[in-house]
């Protein structure tokens, strides 16, 4: 109990790193401590463990005479997290957190794309056509191909993801997003896949608890990529209104952010930036 009391001060005082290492030996079975943990996890964006945490609470907690947290809020707030929910079952969990990650070699390039951005930045010629549709026979034989992987399986769905949401004349954002979601099945281990999915979701309006826990899963897998601090603090500043002690982690990720970012990142600095500006976190 004597861990407790410095956790719940510093919950109280928004330092929710702080608190869950205070309590990091005792939430599986305390209540108290399971509603430190459910609480810091769930303002910190880490959606996964605090709905795990959120179950456990309301499991042990038959006398619902906690202060912190009732049984009734902790099942609204199990109510908001449905889709994480869904989403635990319908992907897998990382299993290799020591894959080697994409490397971005320009702003916003990264080498796994690095083809595919060639061609899209080509000016409207047949030469284009041509590429593209080598491009997608690539992605065909690729993907079914018998004896590729599920690595090199993925990176080809990936592409015909990208490929397809810079289509004009497509708009079956289900379709993409399902695409996205195969190349993360088939590997779960790419930050870069996570972290474009949720790009895309973030420029489709989706829910932003689903994109916090897509990119937190991004973050673990690559936590010096800046772009992916930026897009969990603009997928928490969507939660704000719900509650106001988003607000801290949304600082958080983008002092991160700006931290991380470096001299040939000058675009994303700037979209940093304006992000903060906007959100008037200053």
């Amino acid at each position: 109990m004597s861990l407790l009391i410095p956790a719940v001060k510093a919950m109280m005082n928004h330092n929710y790193d702080m608190a869950l290492k205070y309590i990091s030996n005792e939430r599986n079975d305390d209540t108290y401590a399971l509603a430190v943990a459910a609480l810091s996890e769930f303002f910190t964006g880490r959606f996964e463990e605090s709905c795990i945490h959120f179950k456990k609470f309301l499991e042990l907690n038959k006398e619902d005479n906690i202060e912190l947290l009732d049984n009734n809020k902790a099942k609204n707030i199990l109510s908001l997290l449905q889709d994480v929910e869904w989403l635990l079952q319908t992907l897998p969990e990382i299993d290799n957190f020591q894959e080697e990650q994409s490397i971005e070699i320009k702003d916003n390039v990264f080498d796994e794309i690095e083809e595919l951005d060639d061609i899209l930045s080509l000016e409207e010629s047949e030469y284009r056509h041509q590429r593209i549709e080598q491009l997608w026979q690539d992605i065909k034989d690729g993907t079914s191909n018998e004896n590729a992987s599920n690595k090199e399986k993925a990176h080809y769905v990936f592409l015909a993801a990208i490929l397809h949401s810079c289509m004009e004349n497509f708009d079956d954002q289900d379709a993409i997003n399902n695409l996205y979601l195969t190349a993360i099945s088939l590997n779960p281990n790419r930050a870069l896949y996570y972290g474009y999915f949720t790009q895309h979701l973030i420029s489709q309006k989706f829910s932003p608890i689903s994109i916090s826990f897509l990119v937190y899963r991004a973050i673990l897998l690559e936590p010096s990529n800046p772009r992916w601090h930026l897009n969990q603090a603009i997928a928490l500043s969507k939660l704000i209104n719900m509650d106001s002690e988003f607000v801290y982690q949304v600082k958080f990720e983008l002092d991160k952010a700006l931290e991380l970012v470096t001299d040939n990142q000058e675009k994303l600095k700037e979209l940093i930036l304006l992000v903060r500006e906007n959100l008037y976190l200053d």
